[in-house]
């Protein structure tokens, strides 16, 4: 009986208690941070990475540890391949390797984004033409796609069968040989800011608000929400089954998350609920479990996860 009196009580504030769903903590300089530009996370053997303009380090919750300062120089993209190497991608140092004990170059050249759906990866460089995906046992890299020229309004997605390009106001799918699918054709009337793949279904965002997606195999099935201001959509990361994170970019850099709840088809948006608003740009986006990290331009990052409260009336996380 005290058991069911304890739960009510809790589910009533559940209810009363709204803006206590979320828990937010920011990390700085202030707090040990080795500089407060940070541009990506990643969980590798049980800990959370952080690349900083000052290095990486690692993160268990409230210290900092920084790792091999003068050999990493400006980390910014991190990836974790079966949890036994961590790939650090360097803008002075191109891609490093490590494991527990090592540490090496394997690529010279400067990369700045690497995209991870599943088993497949994807490191590119987003002021180049050219995208190299996957190390065999050698940690050889494979280039599989040249484009004609460089395009700073390029953005890509991935998942298990394509890659997806967009230049701007449209979309190509290549496949992971490198081969263009001639079939898919989509052209949008606002210049796409983000785009990512997700439960079978392509999600862009645009400049002028307007997030959209529609399914991979049928693409003239697309279904678009306009947010009220003609905010910049600039990050759609996966959070919960039907849940997605968006960044509403603002004015100058003033930025946004919200949190998308989907119907089972994914046929309209349920909820929109804002969960974290700054005066500085977002680099990164990472999810761990129920828990969000927020990579920001010049003021560190950010720490988010529900409450007690929220895990009551939340859906369940991804697999």
């Amino acid at each position: 009986m005290k058991k069911i009196i304890a739960y009510s009580i809790l589910l009533l504030n559940c209810f009363v208690l709204h803006a206590q769903y979320w828990t937010k903590q920011h990390f700085n300089v202030e707090n040990g941070l080795p500089d407060n530009y940070v541009f990506a996370f990643e969980k590798f053997q049980e800990e959370i990475y952080v690349a900083t303009d000052g290095g990486l380090v690692t993160f268990d919750g409230l210290d900092f540890k920084i790792l091999n300062k003068k050999k990493i120089r400006y980390p910014v993209s991190l990836l974790n391949v079966k949890d036994s190497t961590l790939y650090i991608g360097s803008w002075l140092d191109g891609i490093l390797s490590k494991d527990r004990e090592h540490l090496k170059n394997i690529y010279p050249t400067r990369i700045n984004r690497i995209l991870k759906h599943k088993n497949k990866f994807l490191i590119y460089n987003t002021y180049q033409r050219f995208a190299f995906i996957n190390f065999d046992k050698t940690e050889k890299i494979d280039t599989i796609i040249n484009l004609d020229k460089v395009n700073k309004n390029r953005r890509v997605a991935i998942d298990d069968s394509s890659i997806y390009i967009s230049e701007g106001k449209t979309i190509a799918e290549y496949n992971w040989k490198g081969i263009k699918d001639e079939a898919f054709q989509y052209e949008t009337s606002n210049t796409i800011e983000a785009i990512n793949s997700i439960d079978g279904f392509l999600f862009f965002g645009d400049q002028q608000g307007n997030l959209s997606w529609m399914p991979t195999q049928n693409p003239v099935q697309k279904i678009t929400h306009q947010f009220e201001k003609p905010y910049k959509i600039k990050h759609i990361t996966p959070y919960k089954n039907r849940q997605l994170l968006v960044q509403l970019n603002h004015r100058a850099e003033h930025n946004s998350i919200y949190l998308i709840t989907f119907d089972e088809t994914y046929s309209k948006i349920t909820k929109a609920t804002s969960i974290l608003t700054i005066k500085n740009g977002i680099s990164d986006i990472f999810v761990d479990q129920e828990t969000i990290y927020i990579a920001v331009y010049g003021d560190g990052f950010y720490k988010i996860f529900p409450s007690i409260c929220l895990l009551y009336t939340s859906p369940s996380p991804r697999d």
